[in-house]
């Protein structure tokens, strides 16, 4: 079962690797692997400031070149939009040592430590002033499809919510 409090996995003694990656994902400990801290929530706290007076543009990995499309146009451009169909990086080939699926357990317990991370994704959507309604629905319905345990809906756009990075650090969206 997925431990939502965190605080005691991690000691000097016994660095396994599902703690070092949970108190990571959690931001429990600051000097745990912090390299991989740069998530959504300590990259929107470097620009938090008046971000919610700010115009958001989203690009999503499932979308990208339809929306990386629609933030040109928002911009302003009229021509042609370039889109890459060239693949630069082709990783189907390469040898890596996990080559199985998660389990469903294994899912859930992924989408249990990012669900965090999913809420600050879809409210970005939500503010995003490139996206259509429906596009933004259609994301949610991929990250429900993906992570059906968390439950997600899309949050309010206007109301301020607090986001914790860290013990030290907080901020509101």
């Amino acid at each position: 079962d997925y431990k939502t409090d965190l605080t005691e996995l991690f000691n000097d003694d016994d660095i396994d690797c599902g703690s070092v990656a949970k108190t990571t994902l959690h931001h429990v400990f600051e000097q745990t692997m912090e390299h991989n801290f740069w998530d959504l929530r300590q990259i929107l706290y470097q620009v938090h400031h008046d971000l919610p007076n700010r115009h958001i543009l989203v690009v999503c990995q499932e979308f990208l070149w339809q929306d990386w499309t629609s933030v040109n146009r928002w911009l302003g451009e009229e021509n042609e939009i370039f889109n890459a169909t060239v693949t630069e990086r082709n990783s189907t080939t390469m040898d890596v040592p996990i080559k199985l699926n998660p389990s469903e357990v294994g899912r859930r317990n992924i989408c249990l430590a990012l669900q965090d991370e999913y809420h600050l994704y879809l409210k970005l959507l939500v503010k995003s002033e490139n996206l259509s309604e429906n596009e933004v629905k259609e994301s949610l319905l991929i990250a429900r499809k993906s992570c059906p345990w968390l439950k997600l809906a899309l949050p309010i756009k206007d109301a301020r919510e607090k986001f914790i990075v860290s013990k030290s650090q907080s901020w509101f969206f």
